[in-house]
């Protein structure tokens, strides 16, 4: 459904003037009330797949619950808004192995971030690192993760 407009939102706008919406939604913003008076500058674009960015999580140490707090190192802004952060209760097994699964914020995505692995109690230092691909982790009860080179035998780090 197309957001509400003023009817007049695009009026001062140059001539020519192209309204780019979802392919999949072009005859719902040329029929929708305040963008019909724009339908001929209404034209569809595949804006592609939102990238997701996911971290993995083998718990060897057992954390219950497992807590992560994100947050932007650049201007120390938060992602997650309280601690101690986002349960993770998402699992998924990998070749036997149960992985605890995160899936990123899109705002979050490509920037460089503070994480802080925690059950409530007992934390993880900040650690930090580009979200820009995903990661697998091991817990293992050292002060910081460590990245899992075989995801097949997580502990063999």
């Amino acid at each position: 459904t197309p957001p509400s407009i003023w009817s007049k939102m695009f009026s001062n706008n140059a001539e020519g003037r192209k309204i780019y919406v979802p392919t999949a939604s072009v005859e719902k913003y040329k029929t929708a009330e305040g963008w019909s008076e724009y339908a001929d500058d209404i034209v569809g674009y595949d804006f592609g797949t939102v990238p997701t960015v996911k971290i993995y999580v083998y718990n060897a140490i057992g954390w219950k619950p497992l807590n992560v707090y994100l947050w932007d190192s650049e201007y120390n802004a938060p992602y997650i808004y309280s601690w101690p952060g986002v349960k993770v209760t998402e699992m998924e097994t990998i070749n036997g192995h149960d992985y605890y699964v995160y899936e990123v914020p899109s705002q979050a995505i490509n920037r460089v971030a503070g994480i802080i692995f925690n059950n409530g109690t007992t934390q993880t230092s900040d650690w930090f690192i580009t979200l820009d691909k995903d990661y697998y982790l091991l817990l293992d009860g050292s002060t910081t993760p460590k990245i899992i080179e075989d995801i097949n035998n997580p502990v063999a780090n």
